[in-house]
């Protein structure tokens, strides 16, 4: 691992999948293990932080892939909306069955100067896309009919709330 030194030090966790990811040395003395890519899209990478301590929650980082880019095109622009929308959202949403941010930082030396952002939040479990895939394509049945109504059950009272919060 490799530390870099700004206004605050960071340690890098980068591998060939996430390329430079840093987190808080703070947030690596208890997480000090490789981080588990989770998945990622144009816009962003995500990793998984597991805490040495089994007790202690998981941790989600997500880097935001360039979203503050100074060329002035309609795909910068709209990334950095993304990022500041989902970085507000997160702050002021508070349900259980939402994930919750924890904190978000920067590597970058300065607000002038701003490119990258992380966002560490609270690690909502398994994927729920790939187990119902792997169900659909082993025949093998995962779910039972009380877990599908529980699944149901909350996602509609996250819906509700979202609703009630006019988002």
């Amino acid at each position: 691992h490799k530390i870099r030194n700004t206004h605050q030090d960071f340690v890098q966790i980068g591998t060939e999948w996430n390329g430079d990811f840093y987190i808080p040395i703070s947030v690596h003395s208890s997480y000090n293990n490789s981080p588990d890519p989770l998945g990622g899209g144009a816009y962003e990478r995500v990793v998984l932080l597991k805490s040495s301590n089994p007790s202690e929650e998981k941790l989600a980082i997500k880097k935001f892939i360039d979203p503050f880019k100074n060329e002035k095109t309609v795909r910068t622009t709209s990334s950095a909306h993304r990022c500041f929308r989902e970085l507000q959202l997160l702050k002021e949403l508070n349900h259980e069955n939402i994930v919750k941010m924890r904190f978000a930082y920067s590597t970058d030396d300065s607000m002038d100067k701003l490119e990258t952002v992380y966002l560490a939040m609270e690690f909502g479990g398994i994927n729920l896309c790939d187990l119902l895939s792997q169900e659909t394509e082993t025949g093998q049945q995962i779910f039972s009919l009380i877990d599908f109504k529980r699944m149901i059950s909350e996602l509609l009272r996250a819906l509700k709330y979202l609703n009630s919060a006019n988002v």
